[in-house]
């Protein structure tokens, strides 16, 4: 089964970063939400990848979120996931970086196989 859980927003009026998200999030993963999430933080040219994985770790209090860029190798990683969240931001940033090291596919391969 493919699914798929999409924010055109990362918040909304005045509730904060995430704030809106995080129960439906919750909800959407069930017992997957205790597993660790693949985060891509590749739109964030606001902020390291670093800062922007914790700002993500932050606002929905858990530990489990690791972002792509730690890993040596990033299509293992894509492959290993249950779950990918990809940060929003600047997309033009986000798709070269996912050409540059040539992810695209393991993305899409790794959804149609049950990635959340």
């Amino acid at each position: 089964m493919k699914r798929a859980l999409l924010f055109s927003a990362s918040s909304y009026k005045d509730t904060g970063y995430l704030r809106h998200c995080k129960n439906p999030i919750k909800d959407f993963l069930g017992d997957d939400y205790k597993d660790e999430i693949l985060f891509i933080p590749y739109a964030g040219v606001r902020r390291t990848n670093d800062e922007y994985e914790q700002k993500v770790i932050d606002r929905l209090k858990t530990k489990n979120i690791k972002s792509i860029h730690h890993y040596e190798d990033k299509k293992a990683a894509i492959r290993g996931a249950k779950t990918i969240a990809v940060g929003g931001g600047n997309t033009f940033m986000l798709m070269s970086e996912l050409y540059k090291f040539d992810l695209l596919d393991e993305i899409r391969d790794a959804v149609e196989n049950g990635a959340n």
